[in-house]
């Protein structure tokens, strides 16, 4: 990872950098305006749905309030107090009597109230009830599903939903069972009131959202269903949920159940204690909202990230382009463009080191003239040792030829080699110029040759040839084909038994001057020569061809060369390559 980044441009890094800080500061906002909208949501969810089944239950509460108020009333008339005195009485005889007059009481109790579905007073001198109501005669109280529940009651009783098996309807009601209220002493009297299901449920789930899905009436000692509101069936089968309906009176918890994260609100009914109403709703549809502001958020950080991009692509390439500029001008001073210079508006760190290098291309112009200077001055004097080698060599050989004819008594052949020898000085001292016309390199190298044919009689012959007589102007280093010339004399004739030959010519090859020296000599061995010329210490016998080659690089540069092939009595050559001054590369 870190070699990958380290990899990575200047601009690059600025841009990953503006980049993961838009996108951390997008993130963190989002995450607590996420968190933030969530507890409140979540909070506000659970009170709103507290007080929505509250207010349920509140509905619940009133009716079977007036259930209780509406039956108490009807025990407070005047043909139900004369019923208990006559059963006080144990008087049976009055039945038909009392039922007629309870007819009045019993039907302003379902006009008053719509939920209730039929009243039967149970007393020891047989039942009472609406003669509008169809009694079922084969079922008796004691045998229903909760006459069992009747003797060990208290006042007032409340049977969960059930089909009501006293009247023929076969309603689904649910039932209150009362004790009446009277001024005498009575027992196994009992009045009973069933109310509609249907009429209870309509008053308790229209206007809850989704329709009351989620609602339950449940006892809260079984968590078993009293009356079906929303769904079928009783409670989700959760320990913890039944531990608090029996604990508190009314509150709310999160359950886990299927991977899922449910609310779940409650609330006990006042007038039937053993009845608590609760609401489970999925956490998600309820804190929908959130999950929108969490999209929004998601949203909001896409654009953050793609506007952070954007304006950190343009900020570094506004930041960085004094640091291009500087980068480009590097380049033109490696390809030897040392005029450039930086110049920007700004007084920041970038103009600083701009300006420092400004300062380091000046002093490096002064030092690349300085050496220039030097090495110019370096060259001419290298050149200078490099003739003054030749000349004292040359000299030794000439002047020892002429004491011997001098000895000898041959004067005139001493007089011309003294000509010979002015000729040679004067093309050699050629003005004090390095450089000379191939006109006058012939004719001081034919000079040479004519002296030492003075010096060994019958030893060789030689000639000299020009492919192109416009040749002899161009410029060539002075006294390079002598020392050839006195190393074929010297060193390839000197095992010859019959005449050697020299022959020297001149052509052009391309944008090249080749110069040919040619003889018949004993020859040399080619692979020690050119490893004597590369010796910065020669050899010797290298000497003179060192000094040649060590020219020809200074004064025509890196293209001149001199190489050299040998057949030893045959053919030994030596070749000069100059390059021609003004002409272009191939």
């Amino acid at each position: 990872m870190k070699k990958w980044y380290y990899r990575l441009s200047l601009r690059r890094r600025l841009l990953l950098s503006f980049l993961l800080l838009a996108v951390s500061a997008s993130a963190l906002t989002g995450l607590v305006s996420y968190w933030i909208a969530y507890r409140s949501t979540e909070q506000e969810a659970a009170v709103s749905a507290q007080n929505t089944l509250n207010k349920s239950a509140q509905l619940l509460n009133e009716r079977l309030k007036n259930a209780i108020v509406a039956t108490s009333s009807m025990m407070l008339s005047d043909p139900f107090k004369t019923t208990m005195n006559d059963i006080y009485a144990a008087s049976p005889g009055s039945y038909y009597q009392r039922l007629t007059e309870l007819q009045i009481p019993l039907a302003q109790m379902k006009l008053t109230d719509m939920s209730v579905a039929s009243v039967l007073i149970s007393t020891p001198i047989g039942e009472l009830f609406a003669t509008s109501d169809l009694r079922t005669p084969s079922v008796r109280l004691e045998n229903t599903l909760f006459g069992s529940r009747i003797p060990d009651m208290n006042q007032v009783m409340w049977v969960e939903s059930h089909t009501d098996p006293l009247f023929m309807d076969r309603r689904q009601v649910i039932t209150l069972v009362m004790k009446p209220i009277t001024d005498v002493s009575v027992s196994g009297v009992y009045v009973l009131v069933n109310m509609k299901e249907e009429v209870l449920r309509s008053l308790v789930t229209d206007g809850l959202p989704g329709g009351a899905r989620g609602y339950y009436l449940v006892s809260r000692t079984t968590g078993l269903p009293v009356m079906r509101l929303g769904e079928a069936g009783g409670l989700p089968d959760n320990p913890q949920l039944l531990q608090s309906l029996r604990e508190n009176e009314r509150g709310f918890l999160k359950l886990e159940a299927d991977g899922k994260t449910n609310l779940a609100n409650y609330a006990r009914l006042d007038l039937a204690a053993d009845w608590v109403m609760v609401s489970i709703q999925d956490q998600q549809l309820l804190l929908k909202n959130v999950n929108k502001i969490k999209t929004t958020s998601l949203l909001i950080m896409g654009v953050c990230t793609l506007a952070a991009l954007l304006a950190a692509n343009g900020m570094s390439g506004f930041l960085l382009k004094p640091l291009h500029r500087l980068q480009g001008m590097m380049r033109q001073v490696e390809n030897n463009r040392l005029n450039v210079r930086f110049a920007s508006k700004f007084d920041d760190e970038v103009t600083q080191v701009g300006h420092k290098f400004n300062r380091m291309l000046e002093q490096l112009e002064t030092l690349i003239d300085e050496v220039k200077l030097a090495e110019g001055e370096k060259r001419r004097m290298e050149i200078k040792a490099l003739q003054a080698q030749i000349d004292p060599h040359f000299l030794y050989n000439t002047l020892n030829a002429m004491i011997w004819k001098s000895v000898s008594s041959r004067n005139q052949e001493v007089t011309e080699m003294i000509n010979s020898l002015s000729l040679l000085f004067k093309l050699g001292l050629n003005g004090g110029s390095e450089l000379t016309t191939l006109e006058k390199e012939l004719e001081h190298v034919r000079h040479y040759l004519n002296l030492q044919q003075q010096c060994y009689r019958g030893l060789f012959r030689y000639e000299i040839a020009v492919e192109d007589e416009s040749l002899l102007e161009l410029q060539v280093a002075k006294i390079i084909l002598q020392p050839l010339a006195e190393n074929a004399i010297l060193h390839g004739f000197r095992e010859l038994e019959g005449q050697g030959f020299i022959r020297i010519s001149a052509r052009r090859s391309g944008r090249f001057l080749l110069l040919e020296l040619e003889d018949n000599g004993a020859g040399l061995d080619v692979r020690a020569v050119t490893a004597g010329m590369l010796q910065k210490e020669p050899a010797q016998k290298s000497y003179a061809l060192k000094n040649v080659y060590g020219r020809l690089k200074l004064l025509h540069g890196e293209q001149a060369d001199l190489a050299f092939s040998s057949d030893p009595f045959q053919s030994t050559k030596a070749v000069i390559t100059i390059p021609i001054e003004g002409e272009a590369s191939a």
